[in-house]
């Protein structure tokens, strides 16, 4: 049976940003592993947390990670046109400075 909004499945998302597919991978199995485990030896069933666990435990982080990207690529952008319209006289790398423009 497949369903959408699991714990496992947040967990995975999260952690293929910060370490990519592979480690995320094997970080959700040992997940798997280590839940299984608790299961045989205290014999309880599982609890599923679901897949806005993260989010329920610390909203202030949820949404930080969003808007740092934001102004990441807004910056960036603003540097790349720095770049194409003085390309002569600057030099090819641009210094990003938070809250400062290029």
């Amino acid at each position: 049976m497949r369903t959408k909004a699991t714990y496992l499945q947040a967990r995975y998302k999260r952690l293929t940003a910060g370490r990519g597919p592979l480690r995320a991978l094997v970080a959700v199995e040992h997940s798997i592993t280590t839940a299984i485990w608790h299961m045989l030896t205290d014999n309880t069933a599982y609890q599923e947390l679901g897949g806005t666990y993260f989010t329920q435990r610390d909203p202030g982080r949820a949404g930080v990670r969003g808007d740092s990207a934001h102004q990441a690529g807004r910056d960036l952008t603003g540097c790349l046109i720095a770049l194409v319209t003085r390309w002569p006289r600057r030099s090819r790398k641009c210094r990003i400075v938070a809250g400062q423009r290029p």
